[in-house]
């Protein structure tokens, strides 16, 4: 027994002097590769370093990467003063390269306000920011986060309780000279005088756009996308809470583009668009919401010189629903340059080999040597 105690005790005092080493060989290293290494952790981890030398005692307030999640902390004012404690207590002379605020939970718009107030003044390169939002009131996005000449990565996430009805409202245009890649969710587009929606021409870096349950407010109905560089873009709507609306392509250079959930809005406008490279389609429909089918036709109608079509097993499951009508199966259009078809079928499908094979035979029939590429998806696609 004694000699097993003091072989634990060796071991125990040779394991503190082997993290005791450790600790030395990282306070050697410069600081650029200590904050390096900082920014693979979230704010709070950052800020414990402090204990282990002097030498860490400030050292996080020069990272330029912050990275602020809810889910690190048990009580969530904690966590919002604790957010605030790190803006003000941080080097003010270090920009930003990174921002991330996640929140579980709701929040009001104050300390919203207050994080993208302090990313814009700080230079902030990346931003994102998924939360969950009460509002009493319509909350209008900072005009200093719209107009910031540093941002290149946006990422706005918000979710509503259903009791509220207010927006989180977009400016008529962004300013963003350097943003390369935008993504947002739930957001509400403000509208010009003349009655249009614009809001993404003068962003003339940008190329690549998510655009998820986003709204029009009043009768405007049509949003126009027009962007020189965009080349990759995502579109997911939602009747449910918002206007059905229509949507307009100037889009020259645009090479990809994926539509999910319900088929609420048509392409009204296609000007400048060439032929795209790859085309997703994930239809997804709803018990409260009848199958507008003639908006799918109409999505298959103005992409029909896609070169890689995917379709998801919804869609896949409605497109075969069409062709035992024969209204709708003149209406499906001949992809004549498709060179690769994708089908996501699930494992265990309600339908027969045979309806499949003809579906695709159907969609094939004027199509040049096309490749069917069969992938297996989840119960949930």
């Amino acid at each position: 027994m004694k000699r097993t105690r003091r072989i634990a005790k060796i071991e125990r005092e040779s394991m503190e002097r082997d993290m005791g080493n450790l600790q030395d060989r990282l306070s050697d290293l410069p600081d650029l590769v200590l904050l390096n290494i900082m920014k693979f952790m979230n704010a709070k981890h950052v800020v414990q370093t402090t204990v282990l030398s002097k030498r860490w005692k400030n050292l996080w307030k020069s990272s330029p990467n912050l990275t602020f999640d809810s889910s690190d902390f048990l009580w969530v004012p904690v966590f919002n003063n604790f957010v605030s404690w790190v803006l003000s207590c941080r080097d003010n002379s270090v920009s930003i390269h990174n921002l991330e605020f996640r929140r579980k939970g709701c929040i009001g718009p104050k300390i919203l306000d207050e994080i993208m107030t302090y990313a814009a003044s700080h230079d902030v390169q990346q931003l994102t920011i998924v939360v969950n939002l009460v509002l009493k009131q319509d909350f209008v996005l900072p005009s200093c986060i719209c107009n910031c000449p540093s941002l290149k990565f946006l990422k706005l996430y918000f979710w509503f309780p259903y009791a509220f009805a207010s927006h989180i409202k977009l400016p008529t245009s962004f300013n963003l000279p350097t943003l390369e890649s935008l993504h947002i969710k739930h957001v509400t587009f403000s509208t010009k005088e003349n009655g249009s929606v614009e809001p993404f021409s003068s962003c003339s870096m940008l190329n690549t756009l998510v655009m998820d349950h986003c709204y029009l407010l009043d009768a405007t109905k049509v949003i126009h996308i027009s962007n020189s560089r965009l080349t990759n873009l995502t579109i997911r709507s939602f009747r449910g809470d918002g206007i059905a609306y229509e949507i307009s392509l100037s889009t020259p250079n645009l090479s990809v583009i994926t539509i999910k959930g319900l088929p609420d809005h048509k392409f009204s406008s296609m000007r400048n668009l060439p032929d795209l490279e790859k085309v997703k389609i994930e239809v997804s429909w709803y018990e409260n919401f009848p199958p507008n089918h003639l908006v799918l036709i109409s999505w298959l109608q103005v992409f029909a010189k896609v070169k890689i079509l995917t379709l998801s097993w919804s869609t896949i499951k409605t497109l075969n629903a069409l062709l035992s009508s024969s209204s709708f199966r003149t209406k499906l259009p001949a992809f004549v340059r498709l060179r690769t078809l994708k089908l996501k079928m699930k494992s265990f499908s309600s339908m027969s080999n045979k309806a499949v094979r003809e579906m695709v035979e159907h969609l094939l029939q004027n199509s040049p040597a096309t490749n069917v590429d069969v992938l297996k998806c989840s119960t949930f696609e």
